[in-house]
């Protein structure tokens, strides 16, 4: 089987890895050509920082932004990390219900949650993803083969950590 379960730094989440060899035979072989794209999704709920509930074609759809992790909201009466209400307050803003959203995959477009992997643009043109890293609402994650603008994102993400922007100037030591 191609894919196996990795952890990640949150002991209750595992994600799936495709090995880059493989990827990168499977792109040899011509298989690879541009992800999918979903114009036109309508934003129907915000769950937290970096999950959105989307409309596509009437189909309801939960959608995981790929690249970042943003402070954890409270379940089960445990307390927010720092800066979870400001990174969903941000989503909200950036993305808010009932507004229209495009959506484009990377290599691997679902997670084990079933949730859709996405880079969310807004129809002005505003990377969601980046921006969210821009103002410090959330640090970068990489998980290959899901990269397509890692840099990038290290890039806004470490412009907001050094300006001590958003989670940057009040939450450092408290969520790691």
């Amino acid at each position: 089987m191609l894919w196996r379960r990795t952890r990640h730094r949150h002991a209750h989440r595992t994600h799936l890895r495709l090995p880059t060899a493989a990827a990168a035979l499977v792109c040899l072989a011509g298989a690879c050509s541009s992800p999918p794209t979903f114009d036109g999704a309508v934003v129907t709920e915000i769950l937290d920082g970096d999950t959105i509930g989307v409309s596509i074609n009437d189909t309801s759809v939960r959608v995981r932004l790929i690249g970042l992790d943003t402070p954890e909201r409270g379940w089960n009466r445990e307390p927010d990390e720092c800066g979870a209400l400001e990174a969903t307050i941000a989503l909200q803003e950036l993305a808010p219900i009932g507004s229209t959203i495009d959506l484009q995959r990377d290599v691997v477009g679902r997670d084990h949650y079933d949730r859709l992997l996405a880079y969310v643009f807004t129809t002005e043109g505003i990377f969601v993803n980046e921006r969210l890293l821009e103002i410090g609402a959330g640090r970068t994650m990489s998980i290959a083969p899901n990269t397509a603008f890692e840099d990038r994102f290290r890039r806004a993400s470490a412009r907001a950590q050094q300006q001590r922007i958003g989670i940057w100037g009040r939450c450092e030591d408290r969520n790691r």
